[in-house]
């Protein structure tokens, strides 16, 4: 499973519209689409913003792990997490 569909997904499991993400996060809809859809592959910084707004911080690391493979980035990322809990 490709990252933009795991956030669709999320997004839709929490009833909510691109829009609500645009402005909860101040994402443009736009930008969210192009992730959900494949055409982008967005910053870990902006996957824990969305994650966060989401409310589901601690599945983000998840969600990059489905989607990249542990690597670097996972220190930085599961200190977000703390510092958002």
């Amino acid at each position: 499973m490709v990252i933009g569909d795991r956030l669709r997904e999320l997004r839709e499991a929490k009833s909510l519209s691109q829009g609500d993400i645009e402005k909860r996060t101040g994402l443009l809809r736009c930008y969210i689409s192009r992730v959900e859809n494949g055409h982008t592959v967005p910053a870990v910084e902006t996957l824990e913003k969305i994650g966060y707004m989401l409310r589901i911080p601690s599945k983000v690391k998840g969600i990059l792990l489905e989607a990249y493979g542990s690597g670097p980035w996972e220190v930085h990322v599961i200190l977000l997490i703390k510092v958002a809990l």
